[in-house]
């Protein structure tokens, strides 16, 4: 009987630990899967970030190109009109020198 028993004993022990080693071995797969998805969350966030970063400066950029386009319109624009001053006053110089 005591045989029986110690045995018996043995083998509830070993399944004790068998549990408690499976028990381990889901926790720590569960910690690593858990850090994996911390880990896509990080990059997902970054590669998020990059792309509104890249967004952004391509605005500017664009926003820059603009602003230049505008720029040379108006300076073209000025140096029409500065040329047509300049044809008019010849023109009335013409006329003025022709009433003489």
């Amino acid at each position: 009987m005591i045989i029986i028993d110690h045995d018996y004993a043995i083998q509830e022990k070993d399944k004790e630990e068998e549990e408690e080693e499976e028990e381990e071995e889901e926790e720590e797969e569960e910690e690593e899967e858990e850090e994996e998805e911390e880990e896509e969350e990080e990059e997902e966030e970054e590669e998020e970030e990059e792309e509104e970063e890249e967004e952004e400066e391509e605005e500017e950029e664009e926003e820059e190109e603009e602003e230049e386009e505008e720029e040379e319109e108006e300076e073209e624009e000025e140096e029409e009109e500065e040329e047509e001053e300049e044809e008019e006053e010849e023109e009335e110089e013409k006329t003025w020198a022709r009433s003489l």
